[in-house]
Formats: structure tokens, sequence, C-alpha cells
């Protein structure tokens, strides 16, 4: 596949892409008709137009307490013992 070609077809989807948010933005902007009543007397739910609310925060363990982080050989090597190399 030609680079001309793989453009053409970027182009294509991206025209189609377009298309779905400007009719997603039509819809969105059109007013709510009202829905007829549900078979058998039964009243039809709400409906929302708010957004659903956001996600909440990821929750993010707390570090222990009173206990100091392990490291390994090689950090304490890379941060100790080349600390003492560079000062010497």
């Amino acid at each position: 596949m030609t680079d001309d070609d793989r453009i053409a077809r970027l182009e294509q989807r991206l025209q189609v892409l377009e298309t779905l948010v400007r009719e997603q933005l039509t819809e969105e902007r059109a007013p709510v008709r009202p829905t007829p009543p549900a078979a058998a007397g039964r009243a039809a739910p709400p409906v929302s137009t708010s957004s659903p609310p956001p996600p909440p925060p990821p929750v993010v363990p707390a570090p222990e307490a009173g206990r100091a982080p392990t490291r390994s050989i090689e950090e304490w090597l890379g941060q100790r013992g080349l600390l003492a190399v560079g000062v010497t």
C-alpha cells in the first residue's frame, strides 16, 4: 500500500468520523420528545438528560508507616557506590 493510498484511507475515515460527530451534536441539540406511555398503564421511566457522574479517583495505597523501603544491591551501588567514587 502506497503512502497516497494510506492518506486517502485516512481522509475517508476522518470524513466518516466528522459526520458521526456532527450527527451526535445535532441529536444533543434537538429537543427531547416525550415518550408515549408504556402498555398497560405503566409509566415509562424518566429520561435523564444530565451526564453520568464522573468515575471516582483511583485509590492509591498509603505507604506503610515505620518501614523503610528495601533497596536492591544494584540501587545501593548506583546511589552510594558511585557517589563515593565521584567524591574521591
